[in-house]
């Protein structure tokens, strides 16, 4: 019985930290398509955006994980395309401005996985 209890907990958290992700992004989606000067940028056009870049992300990650020494580069270049197409249609906007909405939202990615794995160790060297 404990076992169930310990899945429901690990599934718990696993959809915890997605919906806290998808937040997090589609926030600074918003803020990236605000300092790109998109006309329409909302924060639920930005909830799309981010909705449509994680599926597109999680899905190439899945179908090229089958092909590991391509996969990677093809699937970089691939996604970027196809995330770069949600951005512009989800803003209704051109590809430029798009673009750079993906950049920012790529930086903002990376500080906070930066900002978590400082929080992680920070929490491991308090368990040492």
């Amino acid at each position: 019985m404990e076992m169930f209890s310990t899945i429901g907990v690990i599934a718990t958290a696993i959809l915890g930290v997605a919906v806290l992700a998808l937040l997090l992004a589609t926030f600074f989606m918003w803020l990236g398509a605000k300092m790109a000067g998109v006309k329409k940028a909302t924060f639920g056009r930005s909830f799309v955006a981010a909705l449509g870049s994680a599926f597109i992300t999680w899905f190439l990650s899945l179908a090229l994980s089958f092909f590991p020494p391509v996969g990677p580069p093809i699937g970089f270049l691939v996604g970027l395309i196809l995330v770069v197409f949600v951005i512009k249609g989800a803003y209704d906007t051109d590809f430029g401005k798009a673009l750079l909405v993906w950049i920012f939202h790529l930086l903002a990615e990376i500080a906070a996985i930066v900002i978590g794995l400082l929080t992680f160790a920070g929490a491991l060297m308090q368990l040492v």
